[in-house]
């Protein structure tokens, strides 16, 4: 089944989720088998902090150099126009409408995950790609801020915490 790259997921490609399982399914149906969601994987490109103009600030530069020497220069991947300024990399990679990229918090993260869910109808995993855009110690904090908030909302890891709290103050 195939994956979603953070450089091909776009709010086209988002869209597209519904679209891509069809194909899976009419290509799995044609062979005389079955794909099933969870072997669906969907690579996704992210990086957090405390807050979203922390992230900015910390991606930015990064983020402006790995697309424009590395998708645009290098792999010279078709239609991909070079970024203007480390903003204009920002906006157009995780604040546009149906942006397939978090710069932000563990709580936009948690968004776009749940909003991938929806759209798509469900995948197996969603996985992290791994890039430099911030330095390594803001990209650890990053991977860090995803484990411990992130990994544990999605999973529903805290659901009994919050039924727990709840009862407490009832």
């Amino acid at each position: 089944i195939g994956i979603i790259s953070p450089g091909s997921m776009s709010t086209q490609g988002l869209m597209a989720l519904p679209t891509q399982w069809g194909f899976a399914e009419d290509a799995a149906k044609k062979h005389g088998t079955t794909v099933s969601r969870a072997n669906w994987r969907v690579l996704l490109s992210w990086h957090v902090a405390e807050t979203r103009e922390q992230a900015r600030r910390e991606a930015r530069d990064g983020l402006m150099r790995w697309h424009n020497e590395y998708n645009v220069g290098t792999l010279q991947r078709p239609g991909l126009q070079p970024f203007s300024s480390p903003d204009d990399a920002v906006d157009k990679t995780a604040f546009g409408e149906g942006a397939a990229s978090v710069i932000g918090t563990p709580d936009d993260l948690v968004k776009l995950i749940r909003n991938i869910m929806e759209t798509s109808g469900g995948v197996g995993s969603i996985i992290g790609f791994a890039h430099d855009w911030a330095n390594p110690e803001n990209t650890r904090r990053s991977w860090d801020m995803v484990a411990r908030y992130v990994v544990p909302e999605i999973n529903g890891y805290i659901s009994s915490l919050r039924k727990s709290q709840k009862f407490v103050i009832e």
